[in-house]
């Protein structure tokens, strides 16, 4: 009986020493497995940050702090900030919320110190650009504690220059940001803006083209083709124009840009078709007027002046002009007298519209 219950005392302690040793194994590989995770998020949040996607090594820096330990936490909530920060630096130029948010931030950054230090005070030069600030670029590239921040610093530069009109000084900047952030997509993108408007097309299409690889979609297409455009490279314009009207709602200026080069490579009815969708946008004349211009180019003479009908003749007299001038096409010569003379009559304002009534009066007499 005895050393019945010595056996089972022996079974019952090997069983609950081989259960523990497995709970021990379970729990140390479980914490390995929480630990490796982690890293795995960390080391994500860190490359989307070198890649210069803010918004989305923001979102990743959140989802680490929710899981972390307590230390691996601040450093999620310090990198959380410092994207914050950096979002607000990259959308340039800033308005009234970005702002407001920048001001909010700017103490929390200083409190962390070390890297998010440095980007406070990129995040206060980007402010006081925004602001109008007197000196406030000259103090920028003055700033020799932002060597950590070359690029940023550059975008800033790069982007303050380019949307005050400022093309030419804004390559040498841009240039620096994409060879130092190769998948920076909006660097490229602005990169080949501004050689665009600088006359260099061939430099524009490869900087344009590499934003396109990484993602600039329609930004990407509607630069490509004015690009295009500016060259008079009309097939391409048309191409990549078409191509970002596409990718999204109809834009004015991006149906007009593509209605001039129809114009120019000669389809005048679709070049007309997307004036008229530009018109129903804006509802300006003009717009309508170069439709007009479009389908009297390409001898549609009678769908014009079915759109002249919609023309304030009083308003903009050219309608009446190529109102006469369609009719007399079409061989409604009395009416197109009649329209003729309203013009002579209505127009005595621009050279270029007495320049038009001398002919006409010759061509009436």
């Amino acid at each position: 009986m005895n050393r019945t219950i010595i056996i089972i005392n022996v079974v019952t302690f090997l069983v609950v020493a081989f259960v523990a040793i497995q709970m021990k194994g379970s729990i140390s590989h479980e914490r390995t497995n929480t630990s490796e995770r982690i890293n795995t998020m960390l080391k994500k949040a860190r490359y989307l940050e070198n890649t210069g996607d803010f918004i989305e090594a923001g979102s990743a820096y959140s989802l680490l702090a929710k899981n972390a330990s307590p230390k691996d936490k601040a450093i999620a909530e310090r990198g959380r900030r410092r994207m914050a920060a950096l979002a607000l630096v990259s959308r340039f130029p800033m308005d009234a919320a970005a702002l407001a948010a920048s001001n909010l931030l700017v103490a929390e950054l200083q409190a962390d110190g070390g890297d998010n230090a440095v980007v406070a005070a990129l995040l206060l030069h980007a402010v006081a650009i925004a602001d109008g600030q007197e000196d406030s670029i000259d103090r920028l590239v003055a700033d020799q504690s932002l060597v950590e921040l070359a690029p940023w610093k550059d975008w800033l530069l790069g982007a303050q220059y380019f949307y005050a009109g400022h093309a030419l000084k804004a390559v040498p900047h841009l240039e620096e940001v994409v060879t130092l952030q190769k998948k920076y997509m909006p660097g490229f993108l602005l990169y080949g803006n501004a050689l665009s408007l600088t006359g260099d097309v061939s430099g524009a299409v490869t900087a344009l083209e590499s934003a396109l690889s990484l993602g600039a979609g329609r930004d990407g297409y509607g630069s490509l083709g004015r690009a295009h455009l500016r060259a008079q490279q009309w097939p391409e314009a048309v191409k990549n124009l078409d191509r970002a009207h596409t990718l999204g709602k109809p834009e004015i200026v991006l149906q007009k840009e593509l209605g001039f080069a129809l114009f120019q490579m000669g389809s005048f009815a679709q070049s007309a078709r997307a004036y008229r969708g530009a018109y129903t946008l804006d509802r300006n004349p003009s717009t309508l007027l170069m439709a007009v211009l479009s389908l009297r180019k390409g001898k549609m003479e009678e769908e014009a002046l079915r759109l002249l009908q919609d023309i304030d003749a009083d308003a903009m007299p050219r309608a009446l002009y190529e109102r006469g001038r369609a009719l007399a096409e079409i061989g409604r010569t009395e009416e197109a007298r009649a329209v003729l003379m309203q013009y002579v009559t209505a127009a005595e304002a621009t050279p270029a519209e007495r320049l038009r009534v001398q002919e006409i009066k010759a061509m009436l007499e």
